[in-house]
C-alpha cells in the first residue's frame, strides 16, 4: 500500500511538472490550444515513462524486502531452538555437503577438515566470554566458526585478535549460505505484527526544512507567469507554494521534534 501510494504521488507531481515545464517551452512555439494539448500530450509522456520506471525499482526493493523478511525468520527458528536442536540442524546442514560430523564440547567437529562450528543464536548477545570458550574447546591446529545474528563491534575486534582462528558468521552470511543451497530452517513459530499504515511519505512532506524548497517553487512559478501566454495558472500555482512555504515555517516540523518522536 505504501508503494502504491508513493507511486501515484510521484506520478501526479511528474504529471504537473512535466506539464509546467512544457507549457514553458511550447507557449513560445505554438498559440493555444495547441501548446495546452501538447503539453498534456508531453507530461502524460513524461508521467508513462516514470511510473514504468518507478514500478521496475519498486520490483527489485520488494525482492530485497524478502530476503529480509526470510533472513529475519531463519534467525528466529534458531533462537528459539534449543542448544540441541540447533546442532542438529546444522549437522544436516554439514552432512549435506558430504562431511562428517563429530559433537563435542557443545559444538560441532567437521572430521578430517580441522574446523569446528559453534551456534551462539539467541535473545542474549553474544559476549567475549563466549569467544574465549570457544577457543578453549579447539586444538592448535583447528578452526573455528562462530554463529550468531549479530556480533556487537568490540566481540567482533575481540575474535579478531585469534589470528583468523576464530571466524565470525553473522546472519547475513548465513542466510546467504543456506538461501543458496535451498537449507533454511522451516518457520515453525512466527511473532505476530501488527501492520501499520506508514505516513512518512506524508511526513517528509511536512518537515520545517522543506519550506525554502516550496518558497523556490512558489517564486519560480510567479516570475515565470510574466514570460508565459497562461498566466492565471502559474500564479494559481506559485501562490499555492507560497502559502504552503509560510504554513512550514510556521507550523513545519523540526528534525529535533522528529527524533524526540522516534
Amino acid at each position: 500500500m505504501k508503494t502504491i501510494t508513493a507511486t501515484i504521488l510521484d506520478a501526479v507531481f511528474t504529471a504537473i511538472l512535466g506539464f509546467f515545464l512544457s507549457i514553458v517551452i511550447l507557449g513560445y512555439l505554438l498559440r493555444p490550444p495547441f501548446s495546452i494539448i501538447f503539453s498534456i500530450i508531453l507530461s502524460l509522456i513524461f508521467t508513462v515513462l516514470f511510473v514504468k520506471y518507478s514500478l521496475s525499482k519498486n520490483n527489485k526493493e520488494k525482492l530485497n524486502s524478502a530476503d529480509r523478511k526470510a533472513k529475519e525468520i531463519m534467525s528466529t527458528q534458531l533462537k528459539l531452538y534449543t542448544l540441541t536442536e540447533q546442532n542438529d540442524f546444522l549437522e544436516k546442514v554439514i552432512k549435506s555437503s558430504g562431511n562428517s560430523v563429530e559433537r563435542k564440547k557443545g559444538g560441532l567437529f567437521i572430521k578430517n577438515k580441522d574446523l569446528a562450528v559453534f551456534c551462539f543464536y539467541s535473545y542474549d548477545q553474544i559476549r567475549k566470554t563466549d569467544v574465549v570458550k570457544v577457543f578453549n574447546s579447539i586444538s592448535k591446529t583447528q578452526k573455528a566458526f562462530i554463529l550468531s545474528d549479530t556480533f556487537p563491534s568490540e566481540v567482533k575486534e575481540f575474535a579478531d585478535r585469534f589470528d583468523g582462528r576464530i571466524i565470525t558468521v553473522n546472519d547475513q552470511k548465513l542466510y546467504a549460505y543456506l538461501n543458496e543451497k535451498n537449507l533454511l530452517p522451516k518457520a515453525k513459530h512466527l511473532f505476530s505484527e501488527r501492520k501499520k499504515y506508514d505516513f512518512s511519505q506524508f511526513k517528509n512532506l511536512l518537515k520545517k526544512k522543506k519550506a525554502k524548497n516550496f518558497l523556490a517553487f512558489g517564486l519560480i512559478f510567479l516570475l515565470t507567469s510574466y514570460f508565459v501566454p497562461i498566466k492565471t495558472y502559474y500564479v494559481i500555482c506559485g501562490t499555492l507554494f507560497l502559502i504552503f512555504s509560510l504554513v512550514l515555517h510556521v507550523y513545519g516540523q523540526t528534525e529535533s521534534k522528529e527524533q524526540n518522536s522516534g
